[in-house]
């Protein structure tokens, strides 16, 4: 839950879907059901929390429409203790029926003790469900008349990475946002204006997130992050210029320096799901998104060194302070030799979510490299 004022005039990168929030409100849509779509750390969730603001505020402004931070009801909510906003995050890796409705042995559902009764805090009573693309098909048919027809005093917001991960019913009931990520550049300025990040490093952790907001802000307000991508991008630079035996200790070096990713336990959905699930079963879960992450790093690795074979030294690149070290390794190939790389990597990218051993994967990952590199 937030922990300060939400505004829409905080919300960076979403211009136009603030700007459809703001209009759809000053037209009186205020209640419904929404659904907001965009890659992970676009700024779905912070922006879904500004329209929980807007729309339970006492006295909002309506030009342009904001919630205005001075009421009880935004007070309570920047504090996370306003009870009429609630969040609604998967048990595990689903979202499950009885989050919604009461199930024997299972705590309270939330929408069978809240949806009855109108608000006496703020003037709208507001549930987020965090990751609509998790609804258990169960979860998704129980929401589908409320999502239709709800309580005038009632907003759905739902989130998803992409609306065709949403069941036709839900999507169909819903009015829908998309969300998209900034440019690059304008976020690097971003983080280097509003968060004092230099200039260097913002640009950096700015392409790591593929230009989502929340993602290069979480990445540069971890104390670990940075050191931690530094580490496993070297053992990704020595896996892509191995060859002979040193390709096998180079993917264990990969292995190791997945594990040292530590920034990525801060996952709030896995720990919602640690308390339903097994705990091997979470384990499991933050060493694939590890090694998904180590992977994603490779791939990046892997575009650089592409960049600079085709450009030459004065390509643009992501990791900037290694632009010596790549562009040696870049002649290990040739063009299509890189292209060939980065599919290889997407390809074992994949097969970490498909739950593939990550031992058996990582080494034949790096047999492949090493024997399509020819020269």
């Amino acid at each position: 839950m937030p922990e300060a004022p939400l505004t829409f005039a905080q919300i960076a990168g979403q211009d136009s879907a603030v700007a459809v929030l703001r209009r759809s409100l000053a037209d009186g849509g205020d209640s419904g059901s929404f659904l907001f779509t965009g890659p992970q750390g676009c700024g779905k969730t912070t922006t879904a929390w500004a329209l929980a603001a807007a729309v339970s505020c006492l006295a909002p402004s309506t030009d342009p429409y904001d919630a205005c931070t001075q009421c009880d009801a935004c007070k309570r909510l920047s504090r996370g203790v306003n009870p009429e906003v609630s969040l609604v995050q998967p048990a595990g890796d689903q979202t499950q029926i009885w989050q919604f409705w009461d199930r024997e042995g299972k705590p309270r559902g939330i929408l069978q003790h809240a949806l009855p009764y109108s608000p006496s805090i703020g003037r709208k009573r507001v549930f987020i469900v965090e990751r609509a693309d998790t609804l258990t098909e169960g979860a998704a048919n129980s929401l589908l008349k409320v999502l239709e027809e709800p309580p005038p005093y009632v907003m759905f917001i739902l989130l998803a990475p992409h609306a065709g991960r949403v069941l036709p019913t839900i999507l169909s009931r819903c009015r829908l946002v998309r969300f998209g990520a900034m440019p690059v550049a304008d976020l690097a300025r971003w983080l280097v204006d509003r968060h004092a990040v230099a200039t260097e490093r913002a640009s950096t952790l700015a392409a790591l997130a593929q230009g989502c907001v929340g993602t290069a802000l979480s990445l540069a307000s971890s104390k670990t992050a940075y050191s931690e991508i530094g580490v496993c991008t070297d053992a990704g630079m020595a896996l892509l210029s191995a060859s002979g035996l040193g390709v096998l200790r180079c993917a264990e070096g990969l292995r190791q320096a997945a594990k040292g990713l530590k920034f990525l336990g801060d996952d709030p959905a896995a720990a919602v799901g640690a308390a339903v699930a097994e705990a091997d079963n979470t384990k499991e879960r933050a060493g694939r998104r590890q090694m998904g992450a180590a992977l994603d790093l490779v791939a990046v690795v892997a575009r650089d060194a592409l960049a600079l074979c085709l450009v030459g030294p004065g390509a643009s690149i992501v990791n900037e302070e290694r632009r010596s070290g790549i562009m040696a390794m870049a002649d290990r190939r040739l063009p299509q030799e890189w292209i060939a790389a980065i599919d290889q990597i997407a390809v074992a990218r994949r097969r970490v979510d498909m739950n593939a051993n990550p031992a058996i994967l990582t080494d034949a990952l790096a047999v492949t490299l090493a024997a399509s590199a020819q020269r």
